[in-house]
């Protein structure tokens, strides 16, 4: 009942052929754990393109830093660690400026204990948006 409460930016799509619920998505605000873990394949899925760049320079860089210096792989397992880090915290902020490049407005924000919720509230307060079908 006094659960966690969690940010939820809500993004719309402005395309009047689709049903408002498959053109509306809640990004949860915060360290995505699922872009730590599972990195290269969440940008993939996500279609992040920029920070997949990112990715692919930033481990291609620190490799040949490795070679060249002949460093040991703790040194390179602790830069990296670090680095999943970082897009871990950064990766919902990349995904909602992708969002917006591709036509999404940032619609509300939206505060529940689970997505589930955070619709269930965003469509209570927002019923002049669900068209009849």
């Amino acid at each position: 009942m006094f659960g966690t409460q969690n940010t939820y930016e809500v993004y719309i799509k402005e395309l009047d052929e689709e049903p408002l619920l498959e053109k509306t998505i809640f990004l949860k605000e915060g360290f995505s754990i699922s872009a730590f873990l599972f990195n290269f394949f969440w940008l993939v899925y996500h279609r992040v393109w920029p920070l997949l760049a990112v990715y692919f320079a930033f481990s291609i860089g620190l490799k040949l830093i490795q070679i060249q210096f002949n460093m040991g792989e703790e040194f390179f397992t602790i830069i990296n660690l670090g680095f999943l880090f970082w897009l871990g915290f950064e990766a919902n902020d990349w995904r909602g400026q992708t969002l917006r490049s591709k036509g999404y407005a940032l619609a509300d924000i939206v505060t529940a204990s689970n997505e589930f919720d955070a619709q269930k509230s965003f469509f209570e307060r927002n019923q002049d948006l669900i068209k009849e079908i």
